[in-house]
């Protein structure tokens, strides 16, 4: 009698610790992140930038004014976007010399101790409506990625910046006409809030090659 109780008592714990096994663990609750921090890099003399993006968003009067440019090296050529401020267009090029714009954007970025500026992630900032940020990509695959709210009145960095992409995209703009590169090129339609409406995809020609609509995906161009 008394081994059938044994038994049964083992039995009984077994089972217990079976079904502890085969339940499901308990999530955990407000998960922290845990990263290593990034720390932006200084342009050394023997580096340079490979791609840069800048961008500024700011309301005023209710309205959404909006700017972004970029340049990217890549695969031996080098592509050009830019969206002027005031308008709801971007156009993006895909083969321009852009040299000059990347030498004289490392040059405005040498010599800044951009390792006192606390690194942000670019992406977190998309959709706030009241900032600048750029972000820079250097040959030796360092990174800078600074982003800022506005302030009242303007901050050095965020004036000097605004100041140099404003020039280097109209110099861009007299260089591509005049440097013979023929390219494919992508006119974007953008929202009040400055995200993508449309975008149409052209030949060097003109010839309309395809696009993309967010709202509409499977919309054919």
């Amino acid at each position: 009698m008394k081994s059938l109780i044994f038994i049964i008592v083992v039995a009984a714990l077994l089972a217990g610790a079976w079904a502890c096994a085969k339940s499901p663990s308990k999530p955990i609750e407000n998960p922290v992140e845990i990263g290593e921090p990034r720390e932006n890099a200084e342009v050394t003399d023997s580096d340079s930038v490979v791609s840069f993006r800048y961008e500024s968003r700011e309301v005023v009067d209710g309205k959404m004014l909006f700017e972004a440019c970029e340049w990217q090296k890549s695969n031996g050529r080098i592509t050009f976007y830019y969206s002027k401020l005031g308008t709801r267009e971007g156009t993006h090029i895909y083969n321009v010399d852009g040299r000059a714009a990347l030498d004289s954007i490392t040059a405005a970025l040498r010599g800044k101790r951009w390792s006192l500026e606390t690194f942000a992630e670019f992406d977190k900032w998309k959709d706030d409506q009241n900032c600048w940020m750029f972000h820079a990509t250097l040959q030796s695959g360092a990174e800078i990625c600074i982003a800022c709210e506005h302030e009242s009145p303007r901050g050095d960095i965020d004036v000097r910046l605004n100041e140099l992409t404003r020039r280097l995209v109209d110099r861009q703009i007299e260089i591509n006409k005049t440097s013979g590169i023929e390219s494919e090129y992508s006119i974007s339609t953008l929202k009040p809030d400055g995200s993508l409406s449309q975008r149409i995809d052209y030949l060097s020609d003109g010839t309309v090659k395809g696009g993309y609509d967010p709202d509409a995906p499977l919309n054919s161009f």
